[in-house]
C-alpha cells in the first residue's frame, strides 16, 4: 500500500521524484540587436508560451514529471504571463528558465525531433535567445504544493432585518416582482 501511495504521489505531482531525464534551458537574448546582421530582431525575451510549448513537447516525448525552475507541474498547472512576469501556478519564475523532466532514455531524442524544439531553435537563431537541451542524470523534482480545493456553499438562511421587513428574503414575492439572481443578474 505504501509503494502504491508513493507511485500515486509521484504521478500526480504530490510527491518528490528522482530519476534521469532532460533539462531544457531558455534564456533571454542579450540586450542589443546587431544592426548589421539583424540578429536579435524580434522579441528577445522568453515568453510564457515558449515555456508552455517546451513543457507540452516534453510530455509528448514521454516525460513522467516536469518542473520549471523548481516549480513542479501537475495536471492542473498553469503557465501564464502577468505584464512582464511569467507565472507558474501563480508563482513568478525568472530567467534563465530550466525546464527539467524525468522520463525514458529516448525522451531527449524525441523532444529534439519535436515541432516545438524546431521552433525554439529557429527563434533562438533569429532573436539571440539561448536554447539548449541536455541529458541529466539523477534529477530530483520537488513535490507540487498541496492544491487548494474550492467548492460552492449554499447561501445562509434568510434573515429578518431589524425593522422586521422580510422583503429582502430570497423568493419573497411581497413586492409583486421576482427577486434578482445573486451577482448582478447577468
Amino acid at each position: 500500500a505504501a509503494a502504491r501511495l508513493r507511485d500515486l504521489e509521484a504521478g500526480t505531482g504530490m510527491g518528490r521524484v528522482r530519476g534521469d531525464g532532460v533539462v531544457v534551458r531558455l534564456a533571454d537574448a542579450p540586450g542589443d540587436a546587431d544592426v548589421v546582421t539583424g540578429a536579435g530582431a524580434g522579441p528577445p525575451r522568453v515568453l510564457y508560451s515558449d515555456l508552455q510549448g517546451v513543457a507540452n513537447a516534453l510530455w509528448s516525448a514521454g516525460a513522467e514529471a516536469i518542473s520549471i525552475n523548481g516549480q513542479r507541474l501537475t495536471a492542473t498547472s498553469t503557465i501564464r504571463s502577468a505584464g512582464e512576469a511569467i507565472l507558474v501556478d501563480f508563482r513568478p519564475v525568472t530567467g534563465p528558465y530550466e525546464v527539467s523532466a524525468i522520463g525514458p532514455g529516448s525522451m531527449k531524442r524525441r523532444f529534439e525531433k519535436s515541432r516545438n524544439a524546431d521552433l525554439m531553435r529557429e527563434v533562438a537563431e533569429k532573436t539571440g535567445l539561448s536554447f539548449g537541451v541536455r541529458e541529466a542524470d539523477d534529477l530530483t523534482l520537488p513535490a507540487a504544493p498541496e492544491p487548494q480545493l474550492r467548492y460552492a456553499e449554499p447561501p445562509g438562511s434568510p434573515s429578518v432585518s431589524p425593522s422586521g421587513d422580510r422583503s429582502a428574503r430570497p423568493g419573497s414575492t411581497d413586492s409583486g416582482t421576482s427577486p434578482s439572481p445573486p451577482g448582478g443578474g447577468r
